[in-house]
């Protein structure tokens, strides 16, 4: 027998990770729907790719993560891809086909959440302690528990299961010679957001800048946001809560929370490390675009 590469039409052009991915050991599984399994080809917070003998479809999962002896968890996903990753031809001249598809995660309960960031922390780590120092490769932050947590315009979001709160972890932007209270200023005014009161800071020993902000979003309409703006490195990163002003009281101490725990030590009451935001421009955040369908009114 042989293997046979799939033209590169039948193959998605990309294999785009919205997070960190762990390889997973050789005999790690996962059970997709009644009578389906899968070979478990790396994970990371936001999902997976299997690959299977068997055709794989797209659409909704209650999937069942083998990863190890020690590390099993469940997850409701869908399914937002499926492809032929290799042809096998057999010496009769008989071909079969080996299928990979990519799983999303939805919201996860507390304990099933926490086993897969406890597992894709420690990975993490034992490949940082391999590698040259970088302390702006991954970051460490807690979202509260049962968000949905995604990729939206190269930033990471997490969006509150029952209502519009959300908390964004923009991408780092290169530090300027101005004070980080004015490129704060200037970058949410840039943003269409009008600043309410600020002050200097520390979050976890770096410099922050942390305000309030008010402005319009297209179907959410007159929101506030509490954003901070931290010094790691010579970078600037943006951490911030958006939700409509009725409901800031109800977001108050989730915000707080999550951006309070930039920068902490993963691994400790629910912090976790991922994989740092890509930097799309060298001068602007762009949060309203990161906010999952909505834009600037």
């Amino acid at each position: 027998m042989h293997e046979a590469n799939v033209p590169g039409a039948m193959v998605p052009p990309s294999e785009r990770r919205r997070f960190a991915r762990i390889p997973c050991p050789p005999d790690a599984s996962v059970r997709l729907r009644a009578g389906t399994s899968a070979r478990l080809v790396d994970l990371g917070l936001g999902g997976a790719l299997v690959e299977s003998a068997t055709r794989i479809t797209p659409g909704a999962v209650h999937a069942t993560m083998f990863v190890s002896p020690e590390v099993a968890f469940r997850a409701h996903a869908n399914i937002v891809r499926a492809y032929v990753a290799r042809v096998t031809r057999d010496e009769d001249g008989g071909t079969s086909l080996l299928y990979r598809a990519g799983l999303e995660f939805g919201p996860m309960s507390a304990v099933e959440a926490g086993t897969l960031g406890t597992f894709v922390t420690a990975a993490l780590r034992t490949a940082e302690a391999g590698a040259p120092a970088d302390p702006q490769r991954t970051v460490s932050i807690r979202f509260p528990q049962g968000w949905a947590v995604s990729r939206k315009q190269g930033s990471v979001v997490a969006r509150a299961p029952d209502g519009p709160r959300f908390i964004v972890l923009g991408a780092p932007q290169n530090r300027t010679d101005l004070e980080l209270g004015e490129t704060a200023r200037r970058a949410m005014e840039a943003a269409g957001f009008a600043a309410l009161h600020g002050q200097a800071s520390t979050i976890n020993g770096r410099p922050a800048w942390v305000g309030f902000y008010t402005g319009r979003l297209e179907d959410l309409g007159a929101v506030v946001v509490e954003a901070a703006h931290v010094v790691l490195g010579d970078q600037v990163y943006l951490v911030a809560g958006v939700t409509p002003l009725a409901g800031y009281e109800t977001a108050r101490h989730e915000f707080f929370a999550a951006i309070s725990s930039f920068g902490s030590e993963a691994g400790t009451d629910g912090v976790q490390l991922i994989a740092a935001p890509s930097s799309r421009t060298a001068n602007a955040f762009d949060l309203t675009a990161a906010v999952p369908v909505l834009s600037v009114a």
